[in-house]
């Protein structure tokens, strides 16, 4: 019995590379193949994150809670030296931290704080909600500052101080 060489199949197309192998054509539909299938992976995933939204974000939230994150955002660094400053408005929040008021007045608003309608009205702090209030603080802080609720500081819904270290 002898060996048979076997014999290469040479074909020309002008996809094909130099010596006639199908190589780069392989290559090329491959990339094709995956870039839909990357595509459509997308337009699934983008779909299943929006159907579940509230889900998942309680889902996030509870475990945000078991670890005990909002105090270790509350509590802040040791080398922060100015003091809290407490906020009993939207109008005293968006003086100290800046910000466009209508964004500024939807997360407030979201986040379950009570709107003055009268300027002198006492406000009392009810119900947070807990991703409007997680939004909101995550806010102030991109802005530089610190957020704690403060319930026993009587005519402030909560406080906030520079989150920017002394020199």
């Amino acid at each position: 019995m002898g060996s048979k060489k076997a014999k290469s199949l040479k074909v020309e197309h002008p996809d094909l590379g130099e010596r006639g192998d199908v190589a780069p054509l392989n290559h090329e539909i491959a990339q094709i193949v995956f870039e839909d299938l990357s595509e459509q992976f997308e337009e699934i995933l983008s779909q299943a994150l929006d159907a579940n939204e509230a889900l998942l974000v309680q889902g996030v939230l509870e475990k945000l809670e078991e670890a005990n994150f909002a105090e270790k955002v509350v509590t802040g660094s040791p080398e922060i030296t100015t003091e809290w400053v407490g906020i009993e408005s939207l109008s005293a929040l968006r003086a100290m931290v800046g910000g466009r008021f209508h964004s500024l007045k939807t997360r407030w608003v979201e986040a379950g704080l009570p709107l003055k309608e009268h300027r002198g009205d006492k406000v009392t702090l009810g119900e947070l909600d807990k991703s409007g209030w997680i939004e909101l603080t995550s806010w102030i802080s991109k802005q530089g500052f610190e957020v704690r609720l403060c319930p026993d500081r009587p005519g402030s819904l909560f406080e906030l101080r520079s989150a920017k270290r002394q020199e």
